[in-house]
């Protein structure tokens, strides 16, 4: 039994989907499956060629032996999952990871976040398993291996340790309309000032890290800020740079006390409720349509709360109640449900293996 990632060379989508055959617990490896050829034809179009004149139509790679588990996420690897389960005559188990921008009845499964398809029920299909947000890899054992790596650089850093996550622009076509508000220079500062006033006040720290996604006149902004800072609250700004180190992240989230997270990423938002710690959102009333949805559920839930721009006190952990379901164990399990169902009894490691 194997399983193949099929990745469309986004870090944000392609983490979704390694997260989910990771914890599905099949070897699997990965591959990028995006279209070379009519990349610019709408998705249904290009999921009619594929299915009609297979992978070749595209320029899709060939799977020989079909797996007997494709895991596809973001609008790129649709057609190489409908390619893959038309070329194994349906023997190939395909599981999307979001809303496909074509029929669900493409694939055996598609696991999808809630805010995707709206406060209607009767506008899910049954292939379609809802979660709250994104699919990851934290949980309380990845939680105490990055503590572990990171105990020593993370040391001289007092607590308590306040983390701030931050994105950047949320689309990449001039068509496409911004879900959250841009994190600009006015609004960075702000954040990294109330930050550094909350972090100073308990005598305690900052983690800052940015994305690709964030602008670089906020990350200028930030180096200078937090260097003249670093006499207020003592901190940490990880921003990709050559001089910068291995990425952090994931020190980040074990080391942190609280986190902070600019309302662009629900990845990020995600990842970081899973760590049980009181999270904070930037600006989560400035965001629309499905962000906007995201938020109001996560905030519902008491999973997250307003950063207070204005400098009010970090409010002390014991008065965090909100928990969020997990999700990516929950997919996991639905997927081992239904390769049983078609293959019998298996055999599950904890994660499988990965590979390029």
């Amino acid at each position: 039994m194997r399983c193949v990632v099929l990745s469309n060379g986004v870090v944000g989508a392609e983490k979704q989907a390694l997260a989910l055959a990771r914890a599905v617990g099949l070897p699997f490896t990965s591959r990028r499956a995006a279209p070379t050829a009519g990349a610019s034809l709408p998705t249904q179009a290009q999921v009619w060629l594929t299915s009609v004149l297979g992978e070749r139509a595209l320029g899709l790679p060939t799977l020989e032996p079909p797996p007997q588990l494709a895991i596809s996420c973001g609008r790129a690897s649709v057609p190489a999952s409908v390619a893959l389960r038309a070329a194994s005559n349906g023997q190939t188990l395909t599981v999307h990871v979001q809303r496909p921008p074509c029929s669900a009845s493409a694939f055996d499964l598609v696991v999808a976040p809630r805010h995707d398809f709206g406060d209607d029920p009767r506008s899910v299909p049954p292939n379609v398993l809802l979660t709250e947000g994104s699919l990851h890899s934290i949980d309380a054992s990845s939680l105490r291996a990055a503590q572990a790596e990171w105990a020593r650089p993370l040391a001289p850093l007092p607590r308590p340790r306040l983390a701030l996550l931050l994105g950047g622009v949320t689309s990449r076509r001039w068509w496409q309309r911004e879900l959250a508000p841009p994190l600009t220079v006015p609004v960075a500062r702000e954040l990294v000032r109330s930050a550094t006033e909350a972090a100073a006040a308990l005598g305690g720290s900052l983690l800052v890290s940015t994305s690709r996604r964030t602008p670089p006149p906020v990350v200028a902004l930030l180096r200078t800020e937090m260097h003249e800072a670093r006499a207020t609250a003592p901190n940490w700004l990880w921003s990709g740079d050559e001089g910068d180190g291995p990425n952090p992240y994931m020190g980040f989230l074990a080391g942190a006390d609280y986190v902070v997270v600019s309302a662009d990423s629900v990845n990020m938002v995600s990842e970081a409720c899973a760590t049980a710690k009181p999270v904070y959102v930037l600006r989560p009333e400035h965001t629309s349509g499905r962000f906007l949805s995201f938020h109001t559920r996560m905030l519902a839930q008491g999973a997250t709360k307003p950063w207070p721009l204005d400098g009010a006190a970090l409010e002390p952990a014991s008065r965090w109640s909100g928990s969020v379901a997990p999700d990516t164990q929950l997919a996991a399990q639905r997927v081992r449900m239904l390769l049983e169902a078609r293959f019998g009894p298996l055999s599950f490691g904890r994660e499988g293996g990965g590979g390029g």
